[in-house]
């Protein structure tokens, strides 16, 4: 049996430094806006994809920055951030 969680919403960012953004998300989900993935429930074995582009030349030596964050209500119904 899975744990799952719901409603979950991530927010996607990309290092405005790089020129790094997501452009596309694939999956079964709402957005409100072009960050927010919202999610009615999740679960271990469910996935979503995010394309991500830049805008400029990346070199090697250059760190590229994605962070996703996790807002989600537990089936207790105790909010967490993750």
């Amino acid at each position: 049996m899975d744990t799952c969680a719901y409603p979950v919403v991530y927010v996607v960012y990309g290092c405005r430094i790089s020129g790094v953004r997501p452009v596309d998300f694939l999956g079964n989900f709402y957005m409100s806006n072009t960050t927010d993935v919202e999610i009615a429930a999740i679960s271990s074995n469910k996935a979503f994809s995010v394309e991500v582009k830049h805008d400029d030349k990346l070199e090697e030596s250059d760190g590229v920055y994605i962070q996703v964050s996790q807002l989600l209500s537990v089936c207790q119904l105790i909010k967490a951030i993750s």
